[in-house]
């Protein structure tokens, strides 16, 4: 007759021991996501600096910004966004924008989105910072410069 609490005690044992493990992932994947992002995202500020440094010298020679990355004097793995698995380049924009003068400035902006260096890691936190930056107006992920305003390569994180 004891059998029977025997087993009762061990399942519940046993589901204290699951409800715990499934409290402490809650708390635990966040904070891993957040430490991931951290880590992918300064690697790709040092690419998009790079790419926005090398557009400088670009511009000071011909007087404009390069159009493709290929265009630029840098390395292929410079151009491939990290962390992607399909080996994305950046997405590179260029133009001409009047200023306040009414003089044509030219613009750039090189950027990269969430899935393209957040690849693999928790989609409904990839999700909620793409809804975020949505309902915000920001690039949903990091760039360079403006496309619509001269802003001399300024990261949307500074």
């Amino acid at each position: 007759m004891r059998r029977p609490f025997i087993s009762l005690n061990m399942l519940l044992a046993a589901l204290v021991a699951g409800l715990l493990c499934i409290c402490v992932l809650s708390v635990w994947q966040p904070i891993s996501f957040q430490q991931q992002r951290s880590e992918r995202e300064r690697v790709v500020k040092q690419r998009l600096l790079a790419i926005g440094q090398a557009q400088t010298r670009f511009l000071a020679r011909h007087g404009h910004y390069a159009a493709s990355l290929d265009s630029l004097d840098v390395p292929d793995s410079v151009k491939e966004i990290p962390y992607s698995s399909g080996g994305f380049q950046f997405v590179l924009r260029t133009g001409m924008k009047k200023n306040r003068d009414g003089r044509d400035v030219p613009v750039m902006e090189c950027g990269a989105v969430y899935e393209d260096y957040l690849e693999g890691l928790n989609a409904r936190e990839i999700e909620y910072l793409n809804e975020e930056a949505a309902a915000e107006g920001r690039y949903p992920g990091l760039r360079i410069g403006d496309i619509n305003i001269p802003n001399n390569h300024a990261g949307n994180w500074e």
